[in-house]
C-alpha cells in the first residue's frame, strides 16, 4: 500500500481521507496499511531512492492528484468545501516534478484550482459548475494551465492526466454551461477509459453522455457500473438523472442514499437544498 503511506507522510491525510480517495471503507484501508507496515518491517525493506525514476512517475502523479482531490473536496473538513492548503501544496509539488519529468498533472490541478473562488458563495455553500459565475474564475490560472497543457503535448504518449486536462479545458473554455461542447467531451472518454479504466471514469462518462443523449441514455450507463454502491456521487448522479427523466420516486430514494454517504457538510447541505427545490442540476462534485 505504498500510495497510502505516501499520502499520509507527504500529504498528511488521515486514514478516513485516504480511504475515501480509494473508495474503500476506512477499516479496510487501515488493515491494508497495517499489513504493509508489517511487510516492510519483517522483510526489512530499506527506504531508498529508486533507480527507475521514470517508471515511478505515474504512481507519484496519482499521489499528488489524490492530495489535490482532498483539497478540491475536503472529506475530512469540519465544514469547509475545500482545503486550499492541500490543493496548493499538490500544485507546488507538481511544479517541482515537471522540472524533472514532463507531465500533465499540473495543468489538470490548476484548471480546477482556478474555479475555487466560484465554487462556494459568501457563506461557504457549494455552487455546482453549471451555476458558477465564470467571471469569478481565475483567468491567470487558466492561462497558466493552458500553457502547461500545450507544453505537455510534445512528449510521446497520451497520459490519463492529459485527457482529463483536455476535458477540464473544454469546461473552462465554454462561455456558459449551455455552450459546453459535450459531444467532444464524450469523444474523449473512450480514450480515457482505455488508459485508465475504472468505475469513476465510467460514471463521469455516463454523465457526459446524458448531456448529449438525454437522461435515459445516461441512466443505462450509470446503472451498469459496478463498484460504486457506497460512492455518494454515483447516487447523486442517479438522483439527477431520475429527476430529469421525471421519475420522482426513484430520484428521492437515490437522494436519500447520496445524503447518507456524503461526508462533507457543505456538500450535504447542497444536496438537501436541491432536493427541496427539486432541481435536477449537474451532480455535485463536478
Amino acid at each position: 500500500m505504498p500510495r497510502s503511506r505516501t499520502l499520509r507522510l507527504v500529504g498528511g491525510l488521515m486514514t478516513a481521507e485516504i480511504a475515501a480517495a480509494f473508495l474503500v471503507p476506512e477499516k479496510t484501508l487501515a488493515q491494508r496499511i497495517l499489513r504493509a507496515k508489517r511487510k516492510i518491517r519483517d522483510a526489512r525493506i530499506p527506504l531508498t531512492i529508486p533507480t527507475d525514476i521514470d517508471g515511478r512517475v505515474g504512481g507519484l502523479l496519482g499521489v499528488l492528484y489524490l492530495i489535490f482531490n482532498e483539497g478540491h473536496l475536503a472529506r475530512g473538513a469540519a465544514s469547509a468545501l475545500v482545503r486550499i492548503d492541500l490543493a496548493d501544496e499538490a500544485i507546488r509539488l507538481s511544479e517541482q516534478l515537471i522540472e524533472l519529468v514532463p507531465h500533465d498533472g499540473e495543468a489538470l490541478e490548476v484548471f480546477h484550482r482556478a474555479r475555487f473562488d466560484a465554487r462556494t458563495d459568501a457563506t461557504g455553500e457549494l455552487i455546482v459548475l453549471a451555476d458558477q459565475d465564470r467571471s469569478a474564475w481565475d483567468a491567470t490560472m487558466i492561462d497558466r494551465a493552458r500553457e502547461v497543457l500545450r507544453a505537455g503535448v510534445g512528449p510521446p504518449g497520451v497520459g490519463v492526466y492529459r485527457i482529463q486536462a483536455l476535458i477540464a479545458a473544454l469546461h473552462v473554455g465554454a462561455p456558459s454551461a449551455a455552450d459546453t461542447d459535450w459531444p467532444v467531451i464524450v469523444g474523449l472518454y473512450p480514450i480515457l477509459e482505455r488508459i485508465d479504466p475504472g468505475p469513476v471514469v465510467a460514471l463521469n462518462r455516463a454523465i457526459a453522455v446524458s448531456m448529449v443523449g438525454g437522461p435515459e441514455r445516461g441512466l443505462l450507463e450509470v446503472d451498469a457500473i459496478d463498484g460504486l454502491a457506497d460512492y455518494h456521487l454515483w447516487h447523486a448522479a442517479r438522483r439527477d438523472l431520475r429527476a430529469r427523466a421525471g421519475d420522482v420516486t426513484a430520484a428521492d430514494a437515490a437522494f436519500r442514499r447520496a445524503a447518507e454517504l456524503t461526508e462533507n457538510p457543505a456538500e450535504r447541505r447542497h444536496l438537501a437544498r436541491r432536493q427541496r427545490a427539486d432541481d435536477p442540476a449537474e451532480p455535485v462534485g463536478e
